[in-house]
Order: structure tokens, then sequence, then C-alpha cells
């Protein structure tokens, strides 16, 4: 799962592997644009790879 900045699947990104059921704390992840990604979710989408993982 791939998780945007902004709406439409913009701004900047992260992502979820899919061995991964959920994130338990998202205030020390940041999206690829430096923002954090703490309650800051506009729009996700599935993928098939990704280059940029939460912790």
């Amino acid at each position: 799962m791939k998780f945007y900045y902004l709406a439409n699947h913009g701004g900047g990104y992260n992502c979820l592997d899919a061995s991964e059921f959920f994130v338990d704390n998202l205030s020390r992840n940041t999206f690829s644009n430096g923002a954090n990604m703490n309650n800051n979710i506009r729009s996700h989408k599935w993928v098939d790879s990704c280059d940029r993982f939460m912790h």
C-alpha cells in the first residue's frame, strides 16, 4: 500500500510492505518529501512495488 501526503496521489509518499498488517505509530515516519505522516495521509493506492517503507 502506498500512502500519499496529498489527495489524488500527490505530494510525498511512503509504503507499507505487503507482509505488514499495520504500523503502530505514524509519528516516527515521514513521507518522501520530509513531511511527518502522523494524521497527514490524504490518499492511498495498492502498488506492486515501492522504494520506501515505513518502520
